[in-house]
């Protein structure tokens, strides 16, 4: 300790390479400034200041869509907690070779594009959003929209968004203290409003060896044929049933097709008719 640290020169700048350890040469001067004494009654030292909690759980619900064709725009319903919201800044991931961020349509939450920034090149949109009486989300109306174009079509977005840590945490302020999630509750799509289209994708892996999966959407249950044929039209294979409202998939086989090279696949479903081709590989 220097007798007059006034007349002595100390390092303004100190560089800590490590969180923990021990640093006896870590010189500095500190001025307490305000409250000198120590008897200054502050809200703190009152019982005065809220409490505030910080609790990991999910927030957000997503409703789970299937994406159609190439360049297509859809719009995605957000759903907040049901409960008194006061603001909150959230961080959307998405894959950017799956889908483009458009923009974000305002729903109960008047949304407008000075609340939200999109970074396509890092596959994120942030969005900040406060208020100054709190709203009660008691109802299911969507929060916000997000609207995206789709580069791929997918059975189901559930892989292709999600929630993490940024810039800055994801935190939702409400009358009672914050919440921190990063996590997403998804949820069935509401057929009434935001029915799902027939789709058929094209084969997973393409081209094949061994075998490969043919996925496909229907916005009800009912009966559909795909139809595995030949590069002469001559039909190889057929897969005929009553398939489930949304995503399904077919597994076809090596086995079950004579020759390689192109080969073509059919789905029928009511008037809805559409056709894709795979390669199938020698072994």
């Amino acid at each position: 300790m220097t007798a007059s640290p006034l007349l002595e020169d100390f390092n303004e700048k100190i560089d800590i390479q490590s969180e923990t350890g021990v640093f006896s040469d870590a010189n500095f001067v500190a001025i307490k400034i305000g409250d000198v004494t120590g008897d200054a009654k502050t809200q703190a030292s009152e019982g005065l200041v809220e409490e505030r909690t910080s609790v990991d759980t999910s927030l957000w619900g997503i409703e789970d869509r299937a994406m159609p064709g190439q360049n297509t725009e859809m719009r995605i319903p957000v759903y907040a907690p049901k409960m008194k919201v006061q603001g909150y800044q959230i961080s959307l991931f998405y894959n950017s070779f799956i889908m483009n961020v458009k923009g974000i349509e305002a729903g109960k939450h008047l949304i407008g594009s000075e609340n939200y920034s999109i970074d396509d090149k890092n596959g994120v949109v942030r969005i900040q959003y406060n208020q100054n009486e709190s709203l009660n989300n008691t109802s299911d109306d969507p929060a916000f929209y997000l609207v995206v174009k789709n580069i791929v079509g997918v059975p189901s977005i559930r892989q292709h968004i999600w929630m993490a840590k940024d810039e800055m945490e994801n935190l939702f302020i409400y009358e009672s203290g914050v919440l921190l999630a990063n996590q997403i509750e998804w949820q069935k799509a509401k057929d009434k409003d935001y029915p799902i289209p027939f789709i058929l994708y094209q084969n997973q892996p393409n081209p094949w060896i061994s075998n490969t999966i043919i996925r496909f959407s229907l916005p009800y249950t009912m009966e559909a044929k795909l139809s595995i044929y030949d590069v002469t039209g001559k039909t190889i294979k057929t897969f005929e049933n009553v398939f489930e409202a949304g995503s399904n998939k077919v597994m076809l086989k090596r086995d079950e097709l004579p020759d390689s090279g192109v080969i073509y696949y059919q789905l029928e479903a009511g008037e809805f008719r559409d056709a894709k081709k795979m390669i199938l590989l020698d072994k």
